[in-house]
């Protein structure tokens, strides 16, 4: 018995590397897609100080007389400045690139991972359930209540397969995917690319509440790599809350605050249209930079046929 014992432990260990892998992994992928926006914005920032810088300029010359002694300086100042506003925005063209490759190199590789985490720890958990019952069949136990909890345990693995599948397949329809954890608060998954918010565009400062589209980056990524999977595994919000206080978050990083801003008292809201598409109630932003980093999923309240 001492073989088997062993295998149990191993198997125990492997399960557990797995789930903290597979957070870990989710975190250093957030933290590199919201360095990248953070990058993509401080690049726009300067470009619109440039902007600013030529349009001064501009003006000044504009008031400036013909015979004026400092008119040809202020042209030269005019010249330097559209030469540097052009590669500005040469090079934000070229930041904004690479932080859209990184969002859609970190969600291709998490799902992939994803997929694979939940494959191989359903994998686990048949041959512990199939040790268990040799377990209990070598001390002897009843042998076909032992064969009851093998087939028990290959229809289980069997069924969350199916639900798997059913999870990664795309059926059509603008709502999707339910979790369990994500009907108790309400809430379904809806496709982000149906999402339609034309006829009310995103105007003047992006964020609210001081929240910058860097945050925006960051909370939806946080979600999307470490949240959604942490519910998907049976966390909590106290769960993420803890993990917070032992990492000393700062405020607009913590995981418990991107629970609240996606499942709590203010969720995105959509009316389903008889198209297809998804008017967008509340959550633009939100839905925005979902599009931005490639996420294909978003919980929203539905309304609507």
């Amino acid at each position: 018995m001492t073989e088997i014992r062993a295998r149990d432990e191993a198997l125990a260990s492997i399960d557990r590397a797995l789930v903290q892998w597979a957070a870990e992994t989710g975190d250093m992928l957030a933290r590199a897609t919201a360095a990248a926006g953070g990058v993509h914005t401080a690049a726009e920032a300067e470009t619109s100080r440039r902007a600013q810088r030529v349009a001064a300029l501009e003006a000044l010359l504009s008031r400036m007389p013909p015979d004026d002694p400092q008119r040809a300086q202020v042209q030269r100042d005019l010249v330097r400045a559209g030469t540097s506003l052009d590669a500005g925005r040469r090079a934000a063209q070229r930041i904004a690139e690479v932080a859209l490759q990184v969002g859609r190199l970190q969600h291709s590789h998490v799902r992939t991972a994803e997929t694979s985490v939940t494959a191989a720890r359903a994998d686990i958990s048949r041959r512990v359930t199939a040790l268990e019952a040799y377990r209990a069949v070598r001390n002897g136990a009843d042998a076909g209540s032992a064969l009851v909890g093998i087939v028990g345990a290959l229809s289980a693995v069997s069924a969350a397969g199916a639900a798997l599948t059913a999870m990664t397949t795309s059926s059509g329809s603008p709502v999707t995917r339910s979790p369990t954890w994500l009907a108790r608060c309400g809430l379904a998954d809806i496709e982000v690319a149906r999402a339609d918010f034309s006829d009310n565009p995103i105007a003047g400062s992006f964020g609210r509440g001081g929240l910058t589209r860097a945050d925006y980056r960051w909370a939806v990524t946080t979600w999307e790599q470490v949240v959604r999977p942490g519910l998907d595994r049976g966390m909590s919000r106290d769960d993420f809350a803890a993990r917070d206080g032992t990492r000393g978050a700062p405020p607009f990083r913590r995981t418990a605050d991107v629970y609240d801003m996606i499942l709590g008292s203010d969720p995105l809201r959509v009316e389903q249209r008889a198209d297809g598409t998804l008017n967008v109630i509340n959550g633009r932003h939100r839905i925005e930079i979902a599009r931005e980093l490639g996420v294909i999923h978003l919980p929203a309240a539905v309304t609507g046929p």
